[in-house]
This record gives structure tokens, C-alpha cells and sequence, in this order.
């Protein structure tokens, strides 16, 4: 597998690292639509991430909402666990929580969190305070350039548009 990967000081991976994906999934959908996409394929979303290392498990973390369960449904029968959060609740408190419960338990060596937001950056230091790596996948669009220098490596999320597409906005009105 091809893995486009913008590094700090290149480091080669082995194929026993343990990885564990976080999806800050409200992140990368709103994130996604500056390439008019509104649907993504999550599965190739985490193969295109993966690089050399084992994934140990995949995680979305979600807003509950009815409207969306037949999604969680997929997302699971692919072998995605789901995370749902109250409506009103933080889906970044509970992704911390889990991120750093993993890296206690020793789950992962590498942490791949799928988001561009700020609020994330003391936990990934945190983590890698812990000896863990933490890799940051993003749209360059919408990541924050704090976050993206406190990852151990960036994944450019742009270079794999394509890739990752289920469906696009066909034109402007299909839009609202």
C-alpha cells in the first residue's frame, strides 16, 4: 500500500507497531466538503493512513443522532467500533478520554488521530510524553498548524481525495 506522508526526520516503520485510529468524524466530513465531498469511504479513509504499521482497532466517534444510525450500522458491520456521543456533548472529551486510556493500557505504539482541530494538541503531547507515536491525518485546509507540529508525522489527507470519495456534491443547489 501507498502512503503519501509528509515527515519530520524520516523515520522507517515497522510492521509490528500496533495502531489504533481515532476519527474525529464530524471533523473530517465538515473538513471533506471543501472538496465537495459528502460521502467518504472509511475504509479506505484508515488504509490510506495506515502506512507500515498493525491497526489494532479503528474508532469513529460520532454525535448520537437517529437520523444517522443506519451509518453507525455500517461503519460497524466494517469493523469500525463507533462512538456515540450525546447530542450536546463533546466528541473531542470523549476521543481524549480513549486515547489516553489505550496509550496507558499499552493498546497501540502509534495513535493516528483523523482530525485538524486545536483542542487535541495536549493530548497528543501528552501521549508521546508516554513513548507513543501519535500521527495527525488531515485536510491541509483544516488542520492546525499547532497540531500538525505536534504530531510525529502529518498525512495529507488531500492527496488521497480521491481515493477516499464515496459521492460529491453535483452542483451548487444539491448543496443545501
Amino acid at each position: 500500500m501507498i502512503i503519501a506522508v509528509e515527515l519530520r526526520g524520516e523515520s522507517e516503520m515497522v510492521d509490528g507497531n500496533k495502531a489504533m485510529v481515532f476519527v474525529d468524524t464530524p471533523n473530517i466530513i465538515i473538513s471533506a466538503r471543501h472538496f465537495d465531498i459528502i460521502r467518504l469511504d472509511f475504509l479506505k479513509l484508515i488504509d490510506a493512513i495506515m502506512g507500515k504499521a498493525n491497526k489494532v482497532g479503528a474508532n469513529a466517534y460520532v454525535v448520537d443522532r437517529p437520523e444517522h444510525h443506519s451509518f453507525y450500522l455500517t461503519l460497524e458491520r466494517l469493523g469500525i467500533r463507533v462512538e456515540r456521543v450525546s447530542l450536546g456533548k463533546s466528541v473531542d472529551g470523549r476521543l481524549i478520554f480513549d486515547m489516553l486510556i489505550g496509550a496507558i493500557r499499552d493498546d497501540y505504539d502509534i495513535a493516528i488521530l483523523c482530525s485538524g482541530d486545536r483542542d487535541y494538541v495536549p493530548v497528543v503531547e501528552a501521549i508521546k510524553r508516554m513513548g507513543k507515536e501519535v500521527w495527525v491525518a488531515s485536510f491541509t485546509h483544516s488542520v492546525n498548524p499547532g497540531l500538525k507540529n505536534a504530531a510525529d508525522e502529518f498525512i495529507n489527507l488531500d492527496k488521497h481525495v480521491t481515493k477516499i470519495c464515496l459521492s460529491k456534491v453535483l452542483n451548487e443547489k444539491a448543496r443545501y
